[in-house]
């Protein structure tokens, strides 16, 4: 008869007479899966597991010489990819790396999860109950052989528990005198306070002895008292009655500690009162409605600070003093105003000498009309305008100079009408300031005798190079 393995720790059972030779190695990797399995741990990585993970609970032989990983009593599941949808990823519990089920298995685990941006599920892969466990929890598991698991964790229940030592919140356990602890919330459903009962439907009698109170310089004994009533409130009702009182005289009032009025609450009789306050607000000051005024037009508060955005809905003033700051990436109160830069601008009607705007730039000035030229030259000012109009007789050598070209990349574009009025034919060549460059490489004749040619001329290197054609020729 072969080996048979152990349905829960996959050890090998070795049938009489099998094996011979091999006792020795199938029995350390018995021993080894029964030191696993009581004290042996692993740490798992899930990077690159996608959504499920199969958990390989397989006999030893059958792993080959490493114990598989579901053999380990605490197992540790680290990094790994988040799994997308849901955030978390299964955990199969199978009979070996095929990921087949193995409903008879009854294991008990401890699984813990570290540095996951998810959490994980625990199921055998057939059944069809899962534990959950979140990232950075700790829980035993437990696999019951019919394919289900359950956490032993979330449903331990114990009748009764002593500890005489650490501490809760911080609060040392059974040291003769309590630290100062902070608890959200406190659920005592028996023993006593200062021997009144806890959860009782009345407050036991308080037993306390007689106690001595000093105050402005008189001692006075008070004895315990029991029964009656202190200012219409009935000493040890179980609710205290409401204090009526029909006239509180004094001529100054003075408390330490704080002070809590509730409801509706009235400061002063008369317009000639005053509420003086030495302390700072802690407070928003928030008007019950939105009619309310802060100050009149006969009392007026003076100045007014405040570091953040004041929210205006309209704003009258009598004078108005910005000393920094901007209006629309505008400096107030430079000494020559800044560049203003507007994403869009809608305007109906815009009267501005100069536009300037990302890289083109545009003069919209009155054409300068540029007479008698016949010193040889013509000087045109690209701050002044665009379009220029320059007539002339000069049979010899002609000049184009252009000043104030904006500097590139800003684009600089302007119309020059040439109008030459003399009788013959000219013989002098027309240059441009800088590289001219013309249509095919060839600068175009010059007007002939009482003809009128325009030229179009743009740069975007602040007057390096002139890219130039002629827009109309002869237009007499």
């Amino acid at each position: 008869m072969p080996s048979t393995y152990s349905v829960n720790t996959g050890l090998e059972i070795i049938a009489t007479g099998e094996k011979s030779g091999s006792w020795g190695s199938i029995t350390n990797g018995n021993l080894e899966i029964i030191d696993a399995a009581l004290n042996g741990g692993v740490v798992i990585s899930l990077t690159g597991q996608g959504s499920s993970f199969n958990l390989d609970t397989s006999d030893w032989l059958l792993s080959g010489t490493d114990i598989s990983n579901g053999q380990h009593k605490l197992i540790t599941f680290t990094g790994g990819d988040n799994p997308g949808a849901g955030n978390r990823i299964t955990i199969n519990v199978v009979a070996s790396s095929t990921g087949t089920p193995r409903s008879t298995l009854e294991k008990l685990y401890f699984i813990r999860t570290s540095s996951l941006s998810y959490g994980i599920e625990i199921s055998t892969g057939a059944g069809t109950s899962k534990v959950n466990i979140d990232d950075g929890d700790f829980k035993m598991v437990y696999c019951d052989g019919s394919d289900e698991v359950f956490s032993i964790t979330d449903d331990l229940t114990m009748s009764s528990v002593k500890i005489t030592g650490g501490s809760i919140d911080a609060t040392p356990i059974g040291a003769t005198t309590p630290s100062t602890a902070a608890f959200t919330s406190a659920d005592i459903n028996a023993g006593t306070i200062d021997n009144t009962v806890i959860g009782g439907a009345v407050p036991a009698a308080v037993n306390a002895t007689a106690f001595t109170v000093t105050a402005a310089g008189s001692t006075f004994t008070v004895s315990p008292v029991s029964a009656g009533a202190l200012n219409n409130v009935v000493i040890g009702a179980s609710t205290a009655s409401a204090g009526t009182f029909t006239t509180v005289n004094g001529t100054n009032l003075t408390g330490t500690g704080n002070l809590q009025i509730d409801g509706n609450s009235t400061l002063g009789s008369d317009a000639a009162d005053t509420i003086t306050l030495n302390a700072k607000i802690a407070t928003n000051v928030v008007p019950s409605s939105a009619t309310l005024d802060l100050g009149t037009n006969t009392d007026q508060w003076r100045d007014l600070y405040i570091t953040g955005t004041a929210n205006i809905d309209s704003l009258m003033a009598d004078t108005v003093n910005i000393d920094g700051g901007s209006i629309d990436n505008c400096a107030i109160g430079a000494v020559t105003p800044t560049t203003g830069a507007f994403t869009t601008l809608d305007v109906t009607t815009l009267n501005a000498t100069t536009v300037n705007a990302g890289n083109f730039y545009e003069n919209s000035a009155s054409p300068t009309v540029v007479a008698n030229g016949n010193t040889g030259s013509f000087a045109l000012d690209a701050n002044a305008a665009s379009l220029f109009y320059c007539t002339h007789n000069l049979s010899g050598n002609l000049s184009f100079v252009f000043s104030n070209v904006p500097a590139g990349p800003k684009v600089y574009s302007a119309t020059i009408i040439h109008n030459y009025y003399g009788s013959s034919t000219r013989t002098g060549s027309t240059t441009f300031t800088g590289t001219t460059k013309w249509p095919n490489g060839t600068q175009p004749a010059d007007p002939g005798p009482n003809e009128r040619d325009v030229i179009s001329v743009f740069t975007f290197d602040g007057g390096t190079t002139w890219y130039a054609g002629l827009s109309g020729i002869n237009m007499s």
